[in-house]
């Protein structure tokens, strides 16, 4: 044996080819082909084994040669009304997807402008995007659903009502949540809360205001002694707008239905008008299913990044892989985190 020989493998002049990583991994090129373009029916330590060939060989795929070859992009569109809120969703879907070879485009509406929904659909359609996910900023828009109903690109809309497009959904049910906060403000002595949220141009918004005046009806409160503020973006003058409306209709409590930004102007807007939290006011703030303990220490509504994504990149994946299955409408619920950490529940 010489050696000076060159060590087994893929020449290093040129690039690694499907074979090779083939060779490698000690499976079939149409394994490997699988495993690429995010096929089911593979093992899934083959596929560990597949994918770590291809890390070490430094494999890449040639994305403009399989468009070519499969008219597939391996992309899906993504509209957001605005990215920085909907950023934990945006990375546990790029992360779902990923896991069937399939990449995102994101741009959003820049802030909830309804004109811009159109343009964003337009530009992620231009760019050959093999299905979208769309969070517009107004799904009651009539041009939107008109030109939605016009594309042969497979949807799915994500926590939105379109008028008249059939499309597989992921909704999101806010009421068994808003139920357990409010019993819990109530046996707390609190028999006048309020609502923060957004206008009812989205289908979360009316979904929120419907959920808790609901829940104020199942736990006694009086009609009148439940309030709503609502606001085109839950962002710092949100925050102390609606604790000045809320507070001059006397509310106990206040709810709020935005990130962290609006939690924190509402505490901060509270804590210049005098206000003691929990004492005169308690708050309930809203976060996300998995946040850590430490993040706050309010009774929280978490929302289900987590399952909200999986049941989107679900819907996604069967799609591309060509399912023409009547459209599907999946749920995923908030729940209400009290002080402490523990899951309450609805009696």
């Amino acid at each position: 044996m010489n050696v000076n020989s060159p060590p087994a493998g893929p020449n290093p002049r040129r690039a690694p080819t499907i074979l090779d990583i083939a060779e490698a991994a000690g499976v079939s090129k149409t394994t490997v082909s699988r495993v690429l373009n995010g096929s089911v029916g593979v093992a899934p330590e083959t596929r560990t084994r597949v994918r770590d060939a291809i890390s070490r060989l430094g494999f890449q795929v040639n994305l403009a040669a399989r468009t070519l070859r499969t008219s597939r992009t391996s992309l899906v569109g993504l509209l957001v009304p605005v990215i920085s809120i909907f950023g934990l969703i945006v990375e546990a879907l790029d992360e779902h997807l990923a896991e069937h070879g399939l990449g995102i485009l994101v741009t959003s509406s820049r802030r909830r402008d309804a004109a811009r929904d159109i343009d964003a659909v337009e530009t992620l359609v231009g760019r050959g995007v093999d299905a979208l996910v769309l969070a517009p900023s107004d799904d009651r828009s009539p041009e939107l659903a008109r030109y939605l109903r016009t594309l042969n690109t497979p949807i799915v809309l994500l926590d939105r009502e379109v008028r008249g497009l059939h499309s597989d959904a992921v909704l999101v049910d806010h009421g068994p949540a808003l139920l357990a906060a409010v019993r819990g403000l109530a046996a707390e002595g609190r028999r006048s809360p309020g609502l923060i949220t957004r206008d009812d141009r989205t289908r979360p918004a009316r979904e929120l205001v419907a959920g808790f005046r609901a829940a104020c009806a199942a736990a006694g409160l009086a009609p009148s002694k439940c309030h709503v503020a609502q606001f085109v973006d839950l962002d710092q003058q949100a925050a102390q707008a609606g604790v000045d409306d809320l507070l001059g209709r006397k509310v106990d409590a206040i709810i709020a239905t935005g990130g962290l930004t609006l939690t924190t102007g509402i505490l901060e807007r509270l804590t210049r008008r005098g206000v003691s939290v929990p004492g005169q006011v308690a708050v309930v703030s809203w976060g996300h299913v998995g946040a850590e303990p430490a993040e706050t220490s309010l009774p929280t509504i978490a929302y289900p990044v987590d399952d909200v994504a999986r049941s989107t990149a679900r819907l996604i994946v069967g799609r591309v892989q060509g399912s023409t299955a009547p459209p599907r409408v999946e749920v995923a619920q908030t729940r209400f985190v009290a002080a402490g950490w523990s899951v309450v529940s609805p009696r």
